[in-house]
């Protein structure tokens, strides 16, 4: 099954190249641009590289003269240690609004190599992937897991192995319309573990991957349900990381 899927992969790639548009604006760009994104939306990026949160990852506010973002100043969360590779911000939205709803898988290969590097600049540790997963029913509807996606990618760079363990048990509302204490209830609850999941991950290292962290309601439910499983530790990675101190409206 999967030459297959690789085999028309191949064949869409050369029928509709996915290096010729940058996936933020569309312009056409060459393959000699690694990320698919063209140099102009490259230098509008607000990439992590300086100062970041050493708990969760997130990219800190200039105002903030803290190691830790004002998100983790107020929760403890349960997951080690967290990364991210961009602010999130109108920029760095287009990529994963193309993902996530654009009915575009092909740009997780571009935000996964950018996720792959930064745990490899980072040395980070990890012994399994894990992808956040989505409600069978959004599943139906946009025919992948964008999470998945770039789990996939990660997998395949890093060269360890991919586990599907959590499962999403109830759809949840759409984060946009909720508060921050809403939020929490939104997600609190809904993920599960697979009847083999004790299998795959016990003692080991996980790291859970999704597109975005905005208040970690997602990734801290589905760390509790890993370290239930038996896992030793987990580790998050996102491509994109609310700003310090505010609420985004995606989840």
């Amino acid at each position: 099954m999967k030459k297959i899927v690789r085999c028309l992969d191949s064949a869409l790639e050369f029928v509709f190249p996915s290096t010729i548009y940058c996936i933020s604006c569309g312009s056409i760009i060459d393959k000699s641009r690694p990320y698919g994104i063209c140099d102009n939306c490259m230098s509008l990026y607000s990439f992590a590289t300086e100062r970041t949160c050493i708990r969760c990852g997130k990219p800190l506010a200039d105002d903030n003269r803290q190691d830790i973002c004002r998100l983790c100043m107020t929760k403890k969360f349960s997951f080690s240690k967290g990364y991210s590779c961009v602010r999130y911000g109108l920029h760095e939205k287009k990529p994963l609004m193309q993902l996530k709803y654009g009915e575009k898988p092909y740009v997780a290969k571009f935000l996964g190599k950018l996720m792959a590097e930064r745990l490899a600049v980072s040395n980070a540790e990890f012994d399994i992937i894990v992808p956040v997963p989505v409600h069978s029913s959004k599943l139906f509807t946009r025919g992948y897991n964008q999470a998945m996606c770039l789990a996939q990618e990660i997998s395949e760079s890093s060269g360890k192995p991919l586990a599907d363990v959590l499962i999403r048990t109830r759809a949840s509302r759409p984060m946009s319309r909720l508060n921050l204490l809403d939020r929490l209830e939104n997600v609190t609850g809904i993920f599960a573990l697979r009847e083999d999941a004790g299998s795959l991950i016990a003692g080991k290292n996980v790291l859970l991957v999704d597109d975005i962290m905005t208040t970690g309601s997602t990734l801290e439910d589905c760390t509790r349900r890993l370290l239930s499983g038996g896992a030793c530790r987990v580790e998050t990675v996102v491509f994109a990381a609310g700003a310090d101190g505010k609420q985004n409206k995606e989840d």
